[in-house]
């Protein structure tokens, strides 16, 4: 009898314990999703950081809002889901509590690791860009180089012809400049240039990239149509023949004149160097057909 009486408890004690560990095992899985969840939003929050950074359109402060909003949206559903692990489990606030702050401090070190890799970018990029720079400079005419000129057209040339833009190349070479050097000294010469890299560049639109080619030869990217590019070329010539005289600066020796080619992105134009070819050959053109002159590709006679 009295074993009898016994099983039934036994029985509901077995069923007890049964229930009691099913629920640590749900209460056990749910915590780890949470977990799993928590993570999760630090690793969004890392990555939304980083792409933050590379977006070069932003300044520090800009990049520091963004994260921060981020940070601060994402820690806001960690904690509707911190509500919802004590609503389903009231008995479990501390560990609903537990993962909220773990959650919070797991997202803030992503977003403290993220802004001391930004902070080390921002000082590379100071110590970096002003050597850069100058690396891309002429040391004589502080314009552009060659091959930075390049590296930047060609961005400018592959766009345009994806998208049907419209560019032009316009070369122009100081008329005579072995004859000056000869006459009046390299150091003239270099005065020369430089003042004619200054005055040329009073022909230029804001957005024209007018850089040193190479010796006495300077090369310019204008933005437009033939058209366009013929009336920048026009403004450059007509301002290196009004003012580069010794007249207006006494340190030039004579007057500077220059020869100009001026072409247009065409079907034609497979490359950025089949352009500038073009733009070369008609500012021969030009140098054959007297000097001092203009003559645009395709219509030259």
């Amino acid at each position: 009898m009295t074993g009898s009486r016994e099983r039934p408890e036994d029985g509901f004690s077995l069923r007890h314990v049964l229930a009691h560990e099913m629920r640590n095992l749900q209460q056990t899985e749910l915590l780890a999703g949470a977990e799993a969840f928590s993570a999760l939003l630090s690793l969004m929050v890392a990555i939304i950081g980083m792409k933050t950074i590379v977006a070069s359109s932003f300044d520090l402060q800009k990049r520091t809002a963004v994260l921060f909003t981020v940070s601060s949206a994402l820690n806001g559903l960690v904690l509707m889901f911190s509500v919802g692990v004590y609503l389903l489990e009231p008995e479990n606030y501390l560990s609903a509590l537990l993962f909220f702050l773990k959650a919070l401090a797991s997202t803030f070190l992503a977003v403290s690791l993220v802004m001391a890799i930004n902070n080390l970018r921002e000082s590379e990029r100071f110590e970096i860009l002003p050597l850069r720079k100058e690396a891309d400079t002429d040391s004589l005419t502080r314009l552009p180089n060659r091959g930075a000129f390049f590296r930047q057209a060609e961005q400018y040339f592959h766009r345009a012809r994806k998208v049907g833009g419209m560019i032009g190349i316009i070369l122009f070479d100081l008329d005579h400049f072995k004859q000056y050097n000869d006459d009046y000294g390299h150091p003239a010469g270099d005065q020369a240039l430089r003042r004619l890299a200054e005055v040329a560049a009073f022909g230029l639109r804001g957005y024209d990239v007018c850089a040193r080619y190479g010796g006495e030869e300077f090369i310019v990217l204008a933005f437009g149509d033939l058209n366009t590019a013929q009336a920048v070329a026009e403004r450059i010539h007509a301002n290196v023949s009004a003012r580069c005289t010794p007249d207006a600066y006494p340190e030039l020796k004579r007057l500077l004149t220059i020869s100009v080619g001026v072409a247009a992105l065409g079907p034609e134009h497979r490359t950025l160097e089949d352009l500038v070819k073009a733009a070369d050959q008609a500012m021969y053109q030009a140098k054959s057909g007297g000097r001092n002159r203009i003559c645009i590709a395709g219509r030259m006679s």
